[in-house]
Protein backbone atom coordinates (compact mmCIF):
# COMPACT_ATOMS: atom_id res chain seq x y z
CA UNK A 1 0.00 0.00 0.00
CA UNK A 2 1.51 3.10 -1.05
CA UNK A 3 0.95 7.23 -0.86
CA UNK A 4 -2.87 7.49 0.59
CA UNK A 5 -5.20 5.47 3.24
CA UNK A 6 -6.44 2.00 3.07
CA UNK A 7 -7.92 -0.49 4.90
CA UNK A 8 -8.09 -4.36 4.70
CA UNK A 9 -10.78 -6.05 5.83
CA UNK A 10 -11.27 -10.45 6.08
CA UNK A 11 -8.08 -11.25 3.40
CA UNK A 12 -5.82 -13.56 3.63
CA UNK A 13 -1.60 -13.83 2.46
CA UNK A 14 -0.34 -17.35 2.64
CA UNK A 15 3.62 -17.51 1.71
CA UNK A 16 6.08 -15.50 0.23
CA UNK A 17 8.89 -13.24 1.09
CA UNK A 18 6.33 -11.02 3.26
CA UNK A 19 2.92 -9.83 3.91
CA UNK A 20 2.01 -6.02 3.60
CA UNK A 21 4.29 -3.17 2.94
CA UNK A 22 2.72 0.55 3.86
CA UNK A 23 4.89 3.11 1.66
CA UNK A 24 4.98 6.98 2.13
CA UNK A 25 7.01 8.27 -0.87
CA UNK A 26 5.08 11.13 -2.05
CA UNK A 27 2.65 11.48 1.03
CA UNK A 28 2.14 10.24 4.00
CA UNK A 29 0.55 6.33 3.99
CA UNK A 30 -1.71 4.96 6.57
CA UNK A 31 -3.18 1.30 6.83
CA UNK A 32 -5.87 -0.28 9.05
CA UNK A 33 -5.78 -3.87 8.64
CA UNK A 34 -9.05 -5.19 10.23
CA UNK A 35 -8.77 -8.87 10.85
CA UNK A 36 -6.20 -9.85 7.85
CA UNK A 37 -4.42 -12.76 8.28
CA UNK A 38 -1.03 -13.34 7.21
CA UNK A 39 0.83 -16.22 7.58
CA UNK A 40 3.74 -18.94 6.06
CA UNK A 41 5.55 -15.72 5.33
CA UNK A 42 9.55 -16.36 5.44
CA UNK A 43 10.04 -13.04 6.24
CA UNK A 44 8.14 -9.75 8.28
CA UNK A 45 4.52 -10.12 7.94
CA UNK A 46 4.13 -5.92 8.02
CA UNK A 47 7.04 -3.47 7.33
CA UNK A 48 6.82 0.07 6.95
CA UNK A 49 8.61 2.15 4.99
CA UNK A 50 9.38 6.26 4.76
CA UNK A 51 10.86 8.47 2.66
CA UNK A 52 11.53 12.35 2.30
CA UNK A 53 10.11 12.90 5.84
CA UNK A 54 6.94 11.17 4.98
CA UNK A 55 5.32 8.84 7.39
CA UNK A 56 3.86 5.32 7.29
CA UNK A 57 1.63 3.78 9.92
CA UNK A 58 -0.56 0.59 10.13
CA UNK A 59 -2.94 -0.25 12.85
CA UNK A 60 -3.94 -3.52 13.79
CA UNK A 61 -7.66 -4.37 14.23
CA UNK A 62 -9.52 -7.40 16.02
CA UNK A 63 -6.60 -9.28 16.16
CA UNK A 64 -4.81 -9.47 12.82
CA UNK A 65 -1.41 -10.59 13.66
CA UNK A 66 2.23 -9.31 12.36
CA UNK A 67 5.26 -11.08 12.76
CA UNK A 68 7.10 -14.40 11.16
CA UNK A 69 5.29 -17.33 11.16
CA UNK A 70 6.68 -19.36 13.64
CA UNK A 71 5.83 -22.61 11.51
CA UNK A 72 3.38 -23.94 14.13
CA UNK A 73 0.46 -22.33 13.20
CA UNK A 74 1.08 -19.77 15.73
CA UNK A 75 2.51 -16.14 14.49
CA UNK A 76 5.42 -14.53 16.82
CA UNK A 77 4.76 -10.69 17.25
CA UNK A 78 8.44 -9.22 15.64
CA UNK A 79 7.66 -6.02 15.52
CA UNK A 80 7.99 -3.85 12.78
CA UNK A 81 11.28 -3.31 10.50
CA UNK A 82 12.80 -0.38 10.28
CA UNK A 83 13.81 0.49 6.93
CA UNK A 84 16.95 0.37 5.18
CA UNK A 85 19.33 3.41 5.26
CA UNK A 86 18.75 3.16 1.50
CA UNK A 87 15.34 3.75 1.53
CA UNK A 88 14.91 6.29 4.45
CA UNK A 89 14.71 10.32 3.86
CA UNK A 90 16.92 12.84 4.68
Amino acid sequence: MQDGSYVVRKDKIKGGAGGVAVIGSAVDTNAVLDRLKIERTSGTAVQTFECCGLTSTFTKVSGTPHGPDTGDGATADAGVQEPEPSLAGP
